[in-house]
């Protein structure tokens, strides 16, 4: 299971790989959104979205235009919230989830977004908590360079590759759908915003034909949101055995049901992955599948299927927004993801570390300067950097003290040879490479301010090999500069 301790103002966590030898299911509770969802630290102000839409604004009870607000957002997707003098909307009715789904989009995305009358509409955070889920497995991976995603049912909003593209500027999408009119409206979305030359639409013709199958290369990654239920009379079931107080959301019946539901369509991925990697081979192999879930049951049975094929890597996710749960299957054919853990620090704050010109206020990360910093000061090798991003490489602990020791006994003594690594004596596996990543301090594509909000905890996340000394190592000396900044503080 993971491990989450909370300390000062840091939250250490080691996420749980396990393959064929997973006796049972290990679930990764992620109990709020995702430190590097837009919306984990920044509520929406529905005072200024009220003033900015009118359509919202009809919509909105307890809102006057001299007031301001700023109200959880997970609060307003709860169908158990019932106000509390604040701006409120009612989710009875189905032209609320829509209206605040367009106002988001538009106000804070630039994103503009129709969908026709009666069909499944998006609701903004959870979309996002899933992309930012794929990102970190792909750093995980150990991927560089560009993305490709395959969106599976990309459905008539086609709101993961218009919101991944507004995330992540080396992102392209191929999107497909067996529903004729979802493509089309889909492709109309996709033009209206002008994101033709990043995102495709396809039309699968037949329904129980392959579902990784009709691209000339494999993408880098898939996602899909597949229909939960079996029908919609298992919808309803469903619905009522939850004792679900709002109206069931309209969607029109391939959104929400499908043969066998969730657990039958995943399987089919996971069956169709099998033979891809049998025919694909490394680098042109895809990194990673995945799909949403919703039923904790659903991950029983697909780790049963993954143990059963030998799959080398598989990880189940689960996220929570207001009183809706939802879960992630990933999983991966690279027998080296096996061995590989995720380990993140909960910073308090940004750091406030100055550029070259000693300005803390420079757009440019502040947490990537402040890494920088430290891998200078360790003299540790980076491999490779971007804005959101580290490799670095490393033989020798110099941060432990056994090291700093002996570099000072061989100028003493000129003759002497440090031996060893500073942690595990002599090592013979050679350079340890680990991916570091991080919070942003802003997307391109949110149009809110990210890094000056009061309530931002921006996270750090490593990646290497799970069982290795010097990794376990290396975090460690991470986690104890991490804590410095909760120091500060509460100096």
């Amino acid at each position: 299971m993971s491990a989450r301790k909370r300390r000062r103002g840091v939250i250490e966590s080691s996420s749980v790989q396990h393959g064929e030898a997973a006796p049972h299911p290990v679930v990764i509770d992620i109990p709020c959104q995702h430190p590097n969802n837009p919306y984990a630290w920044r509520n929406p102000d529905f005072s200024e979205l009220a003033q900015l839409d009118p359509a919202f604004a009809k919509l909105v009870y307890n809102w006057s235009p001299c007031l301001d607000y700023s109200v959880k957002l997970a609060d307003f997707y709860d169908s158990k919230y019932t106000g509390t003098g604040n701006p409120t909307l009612d989710f009875h009715d189905p032209r609320s989830t829509l209206a605040l789904t367009s106002a988001l989009l538009r106000h804070d995305w630039g994103i503009s977004f129709e969908i026709p009358e009666g069909t499944l509409c998006p609701t903004i955070p959870n979309r996002l908590q899933y992309l930012v889920e794929i990102e970190g497995l792909l750093h995980l991976a150990g991927h560089t360079g560009t993305v490709q995603v395959l969106d599976i049912g990309t459905g008539y909003s086609a709101i993961y590759p218009l919101l991944g593209c507004r995330l992540f500027p080396s992102w392209s999408f191929i999107s497909t759908d067996i529903d004729e009119r979802a493509v089309v409206a889909a492709r109309s979305n996709i033009e209206r915003n002008g994101l033709g030359d990043r995102i495709q639409v396809l039309h699968v013709l037949d329904p129980e034909g392959p579902l990784l199958s009709h691209l000339p290369a494999p993408p880098t990654v898939t996602m899909c949101n597949p229909p939960f239920y079996e029908s919609t009379d298992h919808r309803t079931k469903q619905q009522q055995e939850k004792q679900v107080s709002h109206p069931v959301t309209p969607a029109v019946d391939a959104q929400v049901a499908t043969e066998g539901g969730e657990a039958e369509f995943i399987l089919r991925m996971i069956r169709e992955s099998q033979q891809q990697q049998q025919r694909d081979r490394a680098p042109d192999a895809t990194k990673l599948f995945t799909s949403l879930m919703g039923f904790k049951a659903t991950a029983r049975v697909l780790e049963a299927a993954a143990c059963e094929a030998q799959v080398p890597w598989y990880q189940t996710l689960s996220f929570r927004l207001g009183s809706t749960t939802r879960w992630i299957f990933a999983w991966s054919w690279d027998p080296l993801m096996a061995g590989r853990a995720t380990r993140h620090l909960l910073l308090s704050r940004y750091p406030h570390v100055g550029n070259e010109d000693g300005d803390v206020n420079e757009a440019s990360s502040s947490i990537s300067r402040w890494i920088r910093a430290l891998l200078d000061h360790l003299q540790v090798h980076i491999v490779e950097m971007d804005d959101r991003a580290i490799d670095c490489s490393f033989q020798l602990a110099t941060w432990a003290r056994r090291w700093k020791r002996r570099k000072l006994a061989l100028t003493t003594t000129p003759s002497a040879t440090p031996i060893g690594d500073g942690v595990t004596g002599t090592r013979e596996q050679g350079p340890l490479t680990v991916r570091i990543w991080w919070t942003p301090d802003q997307y391109r594509g949110f149009r809110q301010p990210m890094g000056e909000c009061a309530q931002a905890q921006p996270c750090i996340w490593l990646a290497g090999e799970a069982k290795d000394p010097l990794f376990l190592s290396f975090y460690t000396y991470l986690k104890a500069e991490a804590l410095k900044i909760s120091s500060d503080d509460q100096a």
